[in-house]
């Protein structure tokens, strides 16, 4: 919740969709470059699917003409 006044923020003045997960790692979740904690994957894989699911909303609702166009 903390995030909330940057998150609004940037959602009201420069109109960005944010996406509500966040995955946190150690250090010692990494080989060099590379990641390497599964639970971790895991989550990003769940951000990536969320991300993906929030688009093909914000699609859907723009052919139904549901959102009013800017410009």
């Amino acid at each position: 919740m903390s995030i909330m006044g940057l998150a609004n923020s940037l959602m009201l003045e420069y109109r960005c969709l944010i996406v509500p997960y966040f995955v946190f790692t150690k250090p010692n979740s990494f080989d060099g470059n590379e990641l390497q904690d599964k639970r971790a994957i895991q989550r990003i894989e769940e951000l990536a699917v969320a991300t993906c699911r929030m688009v093909a909303m914000g699609a859907t609702l723009r052919e139904s003409r549901q959102v009013r166009r800017s410009h």
